[in-house]
């Protein structure tokens, strides 16, 4: 195994957030970590963009993850990456999808998997956005319309 595929099992393995395809600030060494109630989010504990949480940077992460690994398989595809692609593709539509307000990405999503943090930041929108125009304009793309919409 060379040095990319170790650091690609070690991020899927431990930070990967499944089957939810978010990608996690921190875990342990064996991927265990705490994930917020919806009690805490709500209560926007411990604050409101859920810094020092293990979901403060699941769009922002993801996004940047998704993008590399697109740029990767489109130059050498490989079933099992597009596999991944789309379960992290899936984890960035949910971060969209839990929003009440348009144009709102969710950090990450608490233990209901709809809850959230009541703040973003455009560090979160802006990689959420490239990931998805590179999935758009990739060959793994079966929902131009769809992703264009959400875009």
């Amino acid at each position: 195994m060379d040095m990319l595929e170790r650091l690609h099992h070690q991020v899927w393995s431990r930070f990967v957030r499944m089957p939810q395809g978010h990608l996690l600030d921190y875990a342990n060494p064996n991927g265990e970590t705490t994930i917020p109630t919806a009690q805490e989010c709500a209560r926007s504990m411990p604050n409101a963009l859920g810094w020092w949480t293990p979901i403060e940077n699941g769009a922002f992460f993801g996004g940047l993850y998704v993008y590399a690994l697109i740029e990767q398989y489109e130059r050498t595809p490989d079933k099992k990456a597009a596999e991944e692609i789309q379960i992290l593709i899936g984890g960035l539509k949910q971060l969209q999808d839990v929003a009440k307000v348009d144009g709102f990405i969710a950090r990450g999503v608490a233990d209901d998997n709809e809850s959230h943090y009541p703040f973003s930041s455009e560090d979160q929108v802006v990689p959420w956005i490239l990931a998805m125009q590179a999935y758009l304009r990739s060959s793994l793309c079966r929902e131009p319309d769809e992703i264009q919409e959400r875009l």
